[in-house]
């Protein structure tokens, strides 16, 4: 049961506050391509439910929800679409819903965007790094199946450390307790097929 048909005040403070629209990119960055036949704000508690389709209601769910527009306009609206569903923080927000309880969180993006983008740049940079590092010691893996026993023993450091990162290699792992297989699991001297 929603906040609304059980009661609950609805968040009406928006009204008076006129916040304005979020936007649309802002919207569809965070919507996911997810709407319902019923979608709560969990921002004000407004109910917003579809007429569009009753083949998806339970049995005098809808006329429940209609009762309840009727004593609670502002609280229980029906709508001739589907409602998609924002996920912001956590919680849903109703596409479309007149409190606007989402346009502080685009604001916020917004007023910080060049703090944002420098924090996405430093955590990209770090994975990058850290890809580079794992191709390195994959190629040392490459080289390594193709070195003589006698050339391998600093490439089998690479290999111990890939270990570590990934135990659950067992191809790697073969290599590095004297099984002579290459990284696609051949014995060393087949021929490729």
């Amino acid at each position: 049961m929603t906040r609304a048909a059980q009661g609950d005040p609805i968040d009406t403070a928006s009204k008076m506050e006129m916040i304005p629209d979020p936007s649309e990119e802002f919207l569809d960055a965070f919507s996911g391509g997810s709407a319902g036949i019923i979608v709560e704000c969990d921002f004000c508690g407004r109910v917003y439910f579809s007429t569009s389709d009753h083949g998806d209601y339970e049995e005098g769910e809808l006329e429940s929800l209609r009762a309840n527009a009727e004593k609670e306009p502002d609280g229980c609206i029906e709508v001739d679409y589907f409602t998609s569903r924002v996920e912001v923080d956590g919680k849903t927000y109703a596409y479309g819903c007149k409190c606007n309880k989402v346009r502080r969180y685009e604001d916020f993006i917004w007023l910080h965007r060049r703090e944002i983008l420098a924090y996405i740049k430093a955590r990209m940079e770090k994975r990058l790094k850290a890809a580079k590092e794992d191709m390195e010691i994959a190629r040392g893996a490459l080289t390594a199946a193709k070195l003589s026993e006698d050339e391998a023993e600093g490439e089998r450091e690479l290999l111990r450390k890939l270990l570590k990162k990934y135990p659950d290699e067992s191809r790697v792992h073969h290599y590095i307790m004297g099984e002579r297989t290459d990284i696609a699991g051949r014995t060393l001297g087949e021929k490729t097929p």
